[in-house]
C-alpha cells in the first residue's frame, strides 16, 4: 500500500489541507487527526476537493513517525495499492446492531480477504458493545479490528468523527481496508505484565458503571492495597505503574482504574466481569518490549510499507514521564512509516483494552 503523511500549522482550514497534502493530489483514500474547532471543516475541505472519495477523521492528538500534535492537522493519504471504503455505525450508546448492514457493505465492496484487509475505527464511547456489534461482520469474513476511543475533546462537548462529508456524534466511524499489495498483520503491545501476586478473581461487578465491586470477596481497593502496599486512596493514582490485567490463556487484556467507586470498588476504563481472572501488573522493560515488537513485525511482515497505530494516553504519559516518548516513535518509524492517534483507549481483534498499543502493518 502506498502512502504520504503530512502536517500543517495554518489554522485556515483550506490553507492546512494544502500545505498537508504536500501535492497529493489523486488519493484513494484520506484518514486525518485535528483540533476539535477544526475537524468538521477540515473534512468538508477534504469532501470538497476529492468528491466520493473514502474519509475518516476525528479530533485529538495524532503523531506520524516522531512528530505529536494535538492542535493541528495530520494527515495520511493513500495514493495506491488499496481498496477502500469508509462508514458509520450509528446510535452507539444504544443499538449499533441495527446499523452493522453499512459495515457487511463496505466489506463487500473491497472485496475482503482474511489476510490482506484490516477495519480501522474511531470509537466515541460504549466500547465494548461497538467491538462485539463490528465483530459479527468481521469474523464472519476473517478481516481483524483496530482502533481507539476518541480522547482530548473540550469540556461539554461531543466526541465526533468525520466520514464521507459529514461530522457525526453517538457514532463509530470506520475505514475498511484491503492492502492489493500483500498483506496485513496486526499486533498487540504491552509493556506491563502479572506479578508476583495472586491470581484473584471478580466476585462483584457493576457492568453499567465499569465498577469492579470485589476481588476474591473482598473490596477490591482492599485487596489492590494489600499486594502493593499503596493506600487505599492512593490505588487511581498508582494506574500508570500497576494496572489490572485481564488473563485469558497467555493473552493480558488491561484495564485502568479510573476513580474511586463505593465501599471500596474500583471504577475502570475497560468492562470487568464476574468471574474474570484478574492480576496486578507490574512495569517490564518497556524497551525490550518494544525491539520484540519490532522483532515480531518483520518476521511476519517482510517488506513493512505503513503502519496505522493507536497508542493509549496512559502509555503516552508514562513514556514522557521516562522521556522515552520520541525515541520509542522513532523506534516504530524505523520499521515502517507510522501515522496513528493516542487514545482514551483501544480496540483489538474482539477486545476492547487499555494502556496498550495496537496496530496495523502493511506489506
Amino acid at each position: 500500500m502506498k502512502t504520504k503523511f503530512g502536517i500543517s500549522k495554518n489554522m485556515d482550514p483550506s490553507k492546512a489541507v494544502t500545505e498537508a497534502l504536500g501535492g497529493v493530489s489523486n488519493p484513494i483514500g484520506l484518514i486525518y487527526v485535528s483540533s476539535y474547532d477544526m475537524m468538521t471543516a477540515v473534512g468538508d475541505e477534504l469532501t470538497k476537493r476529492f468528491p466520493g472519495i473514502p474519509i475518516l477523521g476525528t479530533s485529538g492528538i495524532g503523531y506520524m513517525n516522531d512528530v505529536v500534535d494535538n492542535k493541528h492537522l495530520q494527515i495520511m493519504a493513500i495514493t495506491g495499492g488499496a481498496k477502500l471504503s469508509a462508514g458509520i455505525i450509528k446510535h452507539i450508546s444504544r443499538a449499533p446492531l441495527s446499523e452493522i448492514y453499512t459495515l457487511e457493505k463496505s466489506i463487500q465492496e473491497v472485496g475482503a480477504g482474511n489476510d490482506n484487509t484490516v477495519c480501522v475505527e474511531f470509537c466515541p464511547y460504549n466500547e465494548e458493545i461497538a467491538t462485539s456489534t463490528i465483530n459479527i461482520v468481521l469474523s464472519s469474513h476473517k478481516v481483524n479490528l483496530i482502533g481507539g476511543s476518541i480522547f482530548d475533546v473540550p469540556e461539554g462537548k461531543d466526541p465526533l468523527v468525520y466520514v464521507n462529508g459529514t461530522a457525526y456524534k453517538n457514532t463509530l466511524g470506520y475505514i475498511v481496508i484491503k492492502n492489493t499489495e500483500g498483506k496485513v498483520a496486526l499486533f498487540k503491545e504491552n509493556i506491563y505484565g502479572p506479578g508476583n501476586g495472586a491470581l484473584h478473581i471478580a466476585t462483584k461487578v457493576d457492568l453499567k458503571k465499569r465498577e469492579l465491586i470485589c476481588l476474591d470477596g473482598k473490596p477490591a481497593a482492599q485487596v489492590y492495597s494489600e499486594e502493593t502496599g499503596i493506600p487505599v486512596n492512593k490505588v487511581c493514582e498508582n494506574v500508570l505503574s500497576q494496572p489490572f490485567g485481564r488473563i485469558v490463556g497467555s493473552e493480558v487484556y488491561i484495564a485502568s482504574m479510573k476513580e474511586p467507586g463505593t465501599n471500596g470498588g474500583l471504577i475502570n476504563y475497560k468492562k470487568i466481569y464476574e468471574n474474570d481472572a484478574i492480576s496486578i501488573l507490574n512495569v517490564l522493560d518497556y524497551k525490550e518490549v518494544v525491539e520484540d515488537t519490532k522483532r515480531e513485525i518483520r518476521a511476519k511482515i517482510s517488506k513493512p510499507s505503513c503502519i496505522i497505530s493507536f497508542n493509549c494516553i496512559f502509555r503516552y504519559l508514562f513514556f514522557n514521564n521516562e522521556n522515552y516518548t520520541i525515541e520509542y516513535l522513532k523506534n516504530m518509524a524505523s520499521v515502517a512509516p507510522n501515522f496513528g492517534f493516542i487514545a482514551g483507549g483501544e480496540q483489538y481483534m474482539n477486545q476492547h483494552v487499555n494502556q496498550t498499543m495496537v496496530c496495523a502493518v502493511f506489506e
